[in-house]
């Protein structure tokens, strides 16, 4: 009796500390990153698991995508990376919406063939025994009513018996999971509205201001240097009246991808305004950054960009302007010197990138 008694304390306790983590942490940001991971860390913590993984759904291309995981290998994470709803263990727990455990299976949820899994009427639900043993895998389909917002997947400890609590437990965790994970993701999405461009995706004039003022700001204190360039489409008003602007608007979201993919990580790309574009270039003095803007001025020149009719090709003009700690310069005078520069390149003939020097 008494042993009893103790265990169901035990139990009791363990299903509190789960809920008051894993809700302390819902409550904590309007981050999804960080809500994902600390809610896996809380839980593994907490629970007999060796490893854990979060999928979060995309719904334009009906896959589940992984966001997060800890303890899992490298082949789980190659495998597992996009998972199409209805492939394997995990796209079967998005697609029948169902909370399962698995044991005797490959802890891979796409390890074997799709023919290999049962159907769904033979999946095992969170069941009512007090003890379960040797469980491999619990799949949990985090959803509101019929909206999936993702799925959970845990490897428990192969030396520990699951106990039953811990199957509800979890379960019961999944409606305000959803419902915290889905206000982070509102949340991302109306800050990308507010700082990124509806058309190429790229951060806004607005946002691009803020960081530049951040980035003068380190400058300062860390006495590292900065570069910022400005870029234009050469002759982009001919290419709008000629091929119509929806050609344009094409040409603008192609470039938009250009420029994300031949930056560094460190840098930031925004549109500036109608067919000008910025990047800030942190810790980059001058010299270094026209090598790279050059690089990337040509790249552009000899890029085919789709068309109506055939590809079309466009030349850009790129102005530079660089900082260091010791200037007497705010970011107004930065981005005027490298819009002088842009000037420069433009009455040169175009196609062509100057750095901003003193008369």
């Amino acid at each position: 009796m008494k042993k009893t008694i103790k265990l169901e304390l035990e139990m009791l306790y363990t299903q509190l500390k789960i809920y008051s983590g894993v809700i302390d942490i819902l409550v904590s940001s309007l981050h999804l990153d960080f809500l994902a991971r600390r809610v896996l860390e809380k839980i593994l913590e907490i629970l007999p698991f060796n490893a854990g993984a979060l999928h979060l759904y995309n719904p334009e291309e009906n896959l589940l995508e992984l966001k997060t995981h800890i303890g899992v290998s490298e082949e789980f994470i190659k495998k597992a990376e996009r998972i199409i709803v209805g492939e394997g263990i995990t796209g079967r727990t998005a697609l029948y919406r169902r909370s399962i455990m698995l044991s005797g299976q490959e802890i891979d949820p796409r390890a074997q063939p799709d023919n290999t899994f049962p159907p769904p009427s033979n999946m095992r639900p969170i069941i009512s025994l007090p003890i379960v043993p040797k469980i491999d895998t619990i799949q949990l389909p985090i959803r509101i009513k019929d909206e999936l917002i993702g799925v959970l997947t845990f490897f428990p400890n192969p030396d520990q018996d699951i106990k039953e609590m811990v199957f509800k437990t979890l379960d019961s965790l999944c409606n305000p999971l959803a419902l915290g994970f889905k206000n982070a993701m509102l949340y991302e999405e109306a800050e990308q509205m507010a700082t990124k461009d509806g058309l190429t995706r790229l951060y806004n004039h607005s946002y691009l201001q803020g960081f530049l003022e951040m980035e003068l700001v380190r400058g300062k204190r860390y006495h590292r240097p900065l570069t910022f360039a400005m870029l234009d489409i050469d002759n982009f008003k001919q290419i709008n009246d000629t091929y119509g602007h929806q050609e344009g608007d094409l040409i603008l979201k192609e470039l938009a991808d250009i420029l994300r993919n031949f930056t560094r990580a460190s840098d930031l790309v925004a549109r500036y305004g109608g067919e000008e574009f910025a990047v800030v270039l942190p810790e980059t003095l001058a010299p270094q950054a026209y090598i790279l803007t050059e690089r990337l001025r040509q790249q552009i020149a000899g890029y085919s960009f789709s068309g109506a009719d055939h590809p079309l090709k466009i030349t850009t003009s790129c102005g530079i302007a660089d900082w260091e700690p010791h200037y007497p310069l705010d970011q107004q005078g930065l981005i005027a010197r490298a819009d002088q520069a842009l000037y420069q390149a433009k009455s040169q003939g175009r196609n062509k990138t100057c750095l901003w020097e003193k008369d």
